[in-house]
């Protein structure tokens, strides 16, 4: 680390002087010395690049050497990403198209303001997911969505897990905004013999390590047997995936919204039989299921529960079609930290006839910001400010289907070459093997519109 940051100023030193000595070469007379950006400390640069959108610090990649250089160091990656605020990626939603284009939207206050003066507002920048059967990538035949299909299951760090959209084998982690990606090994025999249940990309601190968690219901001919869990984990940069043992007590069969915080996995637990929810946690430290405190408000089976990770909090989200509840988790693991944040019957009279509900901005002495994704028709979200009430309506165009999928990312630049630390894994990228390969919705160009 240490290393890492003389190198960095070291560059930027030699950014200065080769910048300060053009300036004297090319001045025609005697002048005031200004400043200029050549002349602030690495700190002070690298700390302004960590405000900047992704987009941004892409374009400054470009600038010059030395820039390019302190932008690519994993040290700079891993800031990033503890800065990064949470954003969305859209894809559109249909069983017909194969939907590999995702649109990002990051969480930028002022834009989002101004967005309100005018009608139309581009989802810039894309980013291309890789195709599921790779086999096929140079053939010019027609791509069909059952071969060629990922679901995406998670967000973890600017990383996103991809699984075939109806099982959790097929595994893939990616970086969208770098291209790269690696395919985790397949399982073996299993077809026949497990039921899937859920997989999710989670981040082990104290080793510095992703790991990829999928579980299953065994199979004993026609019938699953609801009480012999199969729980595999894997961890990035090997090639086998091993046994995690499962405490009887612990009984799940649908899962959703997993969740990585504090080194330990999170999902609402949906148990149909006895029609409650709660919170599953997995620690990847002691590498066993625990028990987690869920808010003290009960979780009504009418209700559509979120949950997502933001700036290390986590955030219950439960909605229905005329109320919002947001909760936050303020000390890790307490139950009675659990605080509710936000509650509203409607916006501005209107009823809430949105169901997925997630925060995008912290919130702190009030204030924070929601994203609220249409249940029905699934093309329109609603952004509202409580703190200063700004509340926004917004229908998604452009796209060539009417339905879009909402996923909650906070975008990162972490190589996954970088993450397997080897030389067995072999990291892909999108952009290299599958630039020749178009399909119908890379010609969309989506926008936000103003509706109210």
């Amino acid at each position: 680390m240490k290393r890492t940051r003389e190198s960095i100023a070291s560059s930027m030193k030699r950014t200065r002087e080769s910048i300060a000595s053009s300036t004297t070469r090319h001045r025609s007379k005697p002048a005031k010395e200004l400043g200029s950006f050549a002349d602030l400390s690495s700190l002070i640069i690298t700390n302004i690049l960590l405000q900047l959108p992704i987009k941004d610090v892409s374009i400054c990649k470009c600038v010059c050497k030395t820039w390019n250089a302190l932008i690519s160091e994993p040290y700079f990656a891993t800031l990033y990403s503890q800065h990064a605020s949470l954003g969305f990626l859209l894809r559109t939603r249909n069983l017909r198209l194969v939907s590999r284009t995702l649109h990002l939207l990051e969480y930028q206050p002022k834009k989002f303001r101004r967005a309100f003066d005018i009608d139309v507002v581009n989802f810039n920048p894309k980013f291309k997911l890789p195709l599921r059967n790779a086999n096929d990538t140079y053939q010019p035949t027609p791509y069909k969505p059952e071969d060629d299909k990922f679901g995406v299951v998670n967000s973890c760090n600017g990383l996103l897990c991809l699984s075939e959209p109806y099982t959790v084998n097929h595994l893939v982690v990616c970086n969208p905004i770098i291209g790269e990606f690696i395919r985790l090994p397949e399982a073996i025999g299993i077809a026949n013999t497990r039921k899937p249940i859920c997989a999710a990309l989670g981040f082990q601190p104290k080793t510095n390590e992703y790991k990829v968690i999928r579980m299953w219901k065994r199979c004993d001919g026609w019938c699953y047997k609801s009480d012999v869990m199969v729980v595999e984990m894997h961890t990035l940069g090997t090639t086998t995936w091993r046994n995690v043992e499962v405490d009887p007590m612990f009984s799940f069969t649908r899962l959703g919204s997993p969740t990585c915080v504090n080194g330990a996995l999170h999902w609402i637990n949906y148990d149909d039989k006895n029609k409650t929810r709660s919170i599953l946690c997995f620690n990847f430290e002691s590498e066993k299921f625990q028990s987690f405190p869920s808010p003290p408000h009960p979780h009504h089976k009418r209700l559509s529960i979120t949950m997502v990770e933001l700036k290390g909090f986590l955030y219950i989200c439960e909605s229905t079609v005329n109320s919002c509840v947001v909760w936050l988790m303020k000390k890790y693991g307490i139950g009675e930290s659990w605080t509710r944040v936000f509650c509203s019957d409607n916006f501005n009279g209107i009823p809430l006839c949105f169901g997925l509900c997630r925060p995008v901005k912290h919130f702190e002495n009030g204030g924070g910001a929601l994203l609220i994704q249409n249940s029905y028709s699934c093309d329109s979200f609603i952004y509202y400010e409580p703190e200063t009430r700004v509340f926004k309506v917004y229908s998604v165009d452009g796209a060539v289907s009417p339905w879009f999928e909402l996923f909650p990312h906070s975008p990162g630049l972490i190589s996954l070459k970088d993450v397997v630390k080897g030389g067995n894994i072999e990291v892909q990228n999108v952009y290299s093997r599958c630039a020749k390969v178009r399909v119908p919705e890379e010609n969309e160009s989506l926008s936000k519109i103003r509706r109210i």
